[in-house]
This record gives C-alpha cells, sequence and structure tokens, in this order.
C-alpha cells in the first residue's frame, strides 16, 4: 500500500472518530487548504508534509530497505 493512501484511509478514520480536516491540519502545522486540495485529489504532499501530517494522526513514516520491507524479502540461506 502506498503512502498516500494510508494517509487517506487514516484521514477517513480520524474524520469518523470526529477529528475534522481542519483540525487534523492545525495539529499537524500545515494549512487546512493544503490538505483539503490532498483530499480532494487536486495535489500530492510533500515528504516533510506527509510526515507531520503522519504524525498527528498517529502514524510513523520511515524508511525501507531497497528491497523491501523484511516481512517480504525471501531468505536464501546464503551468506
Amino acid at each position: 500500500m502506498d503512502i498516500k493512501t494510508v494517509i487517506q484511509n487514516a484521514l477517513t478514520k480520524a474524520e469518523s472518530e470526529g477529528r475534522t480536516l481542519y483540525a487534523v491540519a492545525k495539529a499537524a502545522g500545515l494549512k487546512p487548504e493544503l490538505l483539503y486540495r490532498f483530499v480532494a485529489g487536486e495535489r500530492d504532499l510533500r515528504l516533510s508534509s506527509a510526515t507531520k501530517l503522519c504524525a498527528a494522526l498517529g502514524l510513523e513514516l520511515r524508511p525501507i530497505s531497497p528491497a523491501g520491507p523484511a516481512s517480504t524479502r525471501r531468505k536464501t540461506g546464503k551468506r
């Protein structure tokens, strides 16, 4: 699942719990207009904005290895 989908799902959950997009944007230190346009599909987020938004939504944004998450890598037994 890509980060855009993860954030959109988390925003949907936050709204279902009574948080407004305005409140989430303010908690993240972002302009509400930026978040409205992201949700409407009119713009993408910069990494810095996505990081702030993830923190406000209780998500952790972290890098993965080029080979992908550990759970999807095959172990070959070679060293």
